[in-house]
């Protein structure tokens, strides 16, 4: 592995300077500079290492002095150049000095390379190794890499994966080929161990190609995933309403391992059993338990960290049933017909999932918001507000907002290329100057896609989008994506007469013919005979 290096700026800077005659630390002399040098660069140009350090040629400095610690700061900071940094006296020549800064480079990565990775593939691993050729390579910056990496492991249940690291010096290049290079790489700890990279590349440019990766590294990632961490055991404390069995059966990607269940996948994801955790609590919601929630769980790895006991527990918290539903600012629906679309009645198991849906959107439309939105309220909008009564049951205010009745204006349609559009108006059942209605813009939808002409999951996410023009119109405009629907037959035979004879055909559907000169809506066929 890489060490990292010290991470005090102040401890990480030499400073030294050396002179011809030895300097007292208590004795501070000026000089003028007679000429800087850059040592040590191998990418970075001299004259910006120079200007960068804030040094000139002909200023006077103080030796020793803050001028050149400032100038080591600035250098520093770069980013460029490892931790140590240094300015020294080359030479002196009266009341002259000549500088010269040494400064090594981080050294830039060439490529990167994964061995030994089988559960995630490279275009996996690359979401956490962001480095480009040419980029300069800190220590740091591997480990962070590292870190991504091992998340990504622990994602797909691969608790134990390791990963080492190792840099690569270029050591030659075999150019005898014509069309491309194989470059050797050396350990830079180990130079019995080699890795062999090669390049395709146009001969002309062969020279430029090892000039620009001989002094940069090839990074390898050793990766030994391990083996995938096994729920051997589920367990709940404080359940009382309902059997550990029951609750089990509720997670759906966390499971122990069943003698019955021999083709299940007990392996544990840390993401999978967070989005488990979240079913528990939509089980218990369901149910009536509004307070549940899982205080506390435990994993309990066995030695080697290849096995997962889980302990859970919770807190169911008082079954709520429903005792008052107050509604408020409604004029135009009376709270008899509300209440017969929310269907919920005075003890009712509050179940939270059931009263939203019924409250805003269910399957079969009969929900709250579908008798204000399928007869031109647009606008409409409600709130609710909870208040507990004692442990075990609940007041549910509803507060209605009805706003403006809409009409609906211009119905448009977008993106058909070859359907026409009255191919789609008649599947329609929004018309102009009907009152908008939510419940025929679905039904609308589901005619479309029953034709077979569009794109079905396009129609269903963004095919209908309104807009209203004034306080009492709003236009529609139907997007649709247009899918091909023509199709190919052939049928071929044989008979002693004729010998073999066979028929191409062509149907071509779902097209607009006013757009097409030669072409016919109709079958076309091609007979031979051989």
């Amino acid at each position: 592995m890489i060490n990292l290096p010290n991470k005090l700026l102040f401890t990480s800077i030499v400073i030294l300077i050396l002179t011809s005659t030895s300097f007292a630390q208590v004795n501070r002399v000026n000089y003028k500079i007679l000429g800087i040098t850059v040592v040590g660069n191998t990418t970075a140009d001299p004259a910006t290492v120079i200007a960068n350090s804030g040094l000139k040629i002909g200023d006077e400095i103080e030796i020793p002095g803050d001028q050149t610690l400032n100038a080591i700061k600035r250098l520093w900071k770069l980013g460029l150049f490892t931790s140590e940094v240094k300015i020294e006296v080359e030479k002196k020549v009266g009341n002259g000095v000549f500088l010269v800064i040494k400064a090594n480079e981080h050294p830039r990565i060439e490529k990167y390379i994964f061995k030994g990775n089988d559960q995630l593939d490279e275009e996996d691993l690359d979401k956490a190794v962001t480095f480009v050729s040419g980029q300069i390579l800190k220590p740091q910056a591997i480990y962070k890499t590292i870190r991504e990496m091992k998340l990504l492991y622990i994602e797909e249940g691969l608790m134990n994966a390791q990963i080492e690291t190792s840099l690569f010096e270029f050591a030659k290049a075999d150019t005898t080929d014509d069309d491309e290079i194989t470059v050797t790489w050396q350990n830079r700890d180990d130079n019995s161990i080699t890795e062999e990279i090669v390049y395709d590349f146009d001969p002309t440019s062969r020279r430029d190609v090892i000039r620009r990766i001989k002094d940069r590294l090839l990074l390898i990632y050793d990766i030994a995933e391990g083996e995938e961490v096994s729920v051997t055991k589920i367990s709940f404390i404080n359940n009382t309403s309902f059997e550990s069995m029951d609750l089990k059966s509720e997670l759906a990607e966390t499971s122990e391992p069943v003698w019955w269940k021999f083709w299940s996948d007990n392996s544990f994801n840390k993401d999978d059993y967070k989005i488990d955790k979240e079913l528990l609590k939509t089980f218990y919601n369901k149910r009536g338990y509004r307070d549940f929630e899982v205080l506390s769980d435990s994993l309990i790895y066995n030695e080697d960290e290849s096995e997962v006991e889980i302990v859970i527990n919770v807190f169911e918290g008082s079954l709520i049933v429903v005792r008052n539903i107050i509604w408020e600012g409604n004029t135009v629906y009376n709270d008899n017909i509300l209440g017969a679309r929310l269907d919920f009645k005075k003890g009712d198991i509050f179940d939270l999932d059931r009263f939203n849906q019924n409250l805003r959107f269910n399957e079969k439309q009969t929900d709250v918001s579908s008798v204000y939105q399928d007869n031109g309220y647009l606008g409409f909008n409600l709130e609710t507000k909870e208040e507990r009564v004692a442990d075990d049951s609940v007041d549910i205010y509803i507060t209605i907002r009805e706003s403006q009745r809409f009409r609906i204006g211009d119905v448009n349609i977008d993106g058909n290329t070859k359907t026409m559009d009255k191919v789609i108006r008649r599947e329609l059942y929004t018309v102009p100057g009907d009152y908008f209605s939510r419940t025929a813009i679905f039904s609308s939808l589901q005619q479309l896609a029953n034709l077979k002409y569009f794109n079905v999951e396009g129609l269903y996410q963004k095919g209908i989008d309104y807009k209203p023009v004034n306080d009492s119109t709003v236009n529609l405009t139907y997007s649709v994506e247009e899918r091909s629907s023509d199709y190919l037959n052939a049928s071929v035979g044989y008979s002693g007469s004729y010998g073999f004879s066979g028929s191409i055909g062509v149907t071509l559907t779902n097209f607009n013919i006013a757009n097409m000169k030669y072409i016919e809506n109709r079958k076309e066929s091609i007979k031979f005979f051989g």
